[in-house]
């Protein structure tokens, strides 16, 4: 068994010569961001503001994706049963309930 059957990364042939994927991945990285220092030395004042408040959103979004889920963000239907059994388990159990002659149509609203 190769070097190459013992890795646990995709491999690539290229013509030439052979890479490992995140290696690709780290070499197109370092291109793209070589291509954006050359873009933004090219910008006006203005455009350079407004690339600001991109990455600017970019980072707010970064943020709140990192931001744990609520619970009612994620919940399954299990568990929102179980949570609210829980929560209804917090009330006291008096075991009254109101006579019939409070429920009747009349008494509810005047007639």
């Amino acid at each position: 068994m190769s070097a190459i059957d013992d890795c646990k990364c995709d491999w690539i042939i290229l013509p030439r010569f052979a890479i490992a994927y995140d290696e690709r991945i780290e070499f197109y990285k370092a291109m793209l961001r070589e291509k954006v220092k050359q873009e933004i030395e090219q910008l006006s004042e203005d455009q350079l503001k407004q690339v600001e408040s991109f990455i600017a959103a970019i980072q707010v979004q970064s943020e709140q994706s990192q931001k744990p889920k609520r619970f009612w963000e994620t919940a399954t239907q299990e568990e929102w049963l179980k949570d609210f059994r829980e929560w209804t388990q917090q009330f006291p159990k008096t075991g009254g309930s109101l006579p019939d002659e409070a429920l009747d149509r009349e008494s509810i609203y005047g007639e």
